[in-house]
């Protein structure tokens, strides 16, 4: 399944949520992601905690999951609002900057960070 198809999965508006992490790059075909992370206003939080998804936490963050996805508050230290400001649109939903996601990885240094980074610096040298 792919990204796009799994946003279709949330079964909201695209303008509710916002796509982070390896789902910017499936979109961009970087790579395939297995999972999708999204941020929400807490009001969509709260909507979907309602609809059955499971609420937990990990470094003290709430978020939501069911499946494949997870659904946050908040990505790189910025909420809703914030990151809908540095958002791009792609196939009509609203997925964060690539410059964003570059960064978020480069503090991270997770080994599967630093993979990511290889394929992003093909990508943007290939398409820029």
């Amino acid at each position: 399944m792919n990204v796009f198809e799994r946003c279709e999965e949330l079964n909201l508006p695209p303008s509710e949520f916002i796509v982070e992490g390896s789902g910017v790059l499936d979109a961009l075909g970087i790579r395939e992601s297995r999972d999708l992370d999204v941020v929400v206003q807490q009001s969509t939080f709260e909507k979907l905690q309602r609809r059955g998804l499971v609420q937990k936490t990990k470094d003290d963050d709430p978020y939501l999951a069911s499946g494949e996805i997870e659904v946050w508050l908040s990505f790189a230290g910025k909420g809703f609002d914030e990151l809908m400001d540095e958002t791009v649109q792609i196939r009509g939903y609203n997925f964060s900057s690539l410059d964003l996601i570059k960064k978020w990885k480069q503090q991270r240094r997770l080994e599967k960070d630093k993979r990511d980074l290889i394929l992003i610096e093909r990508y943007l040298r290939d398409n820029h």
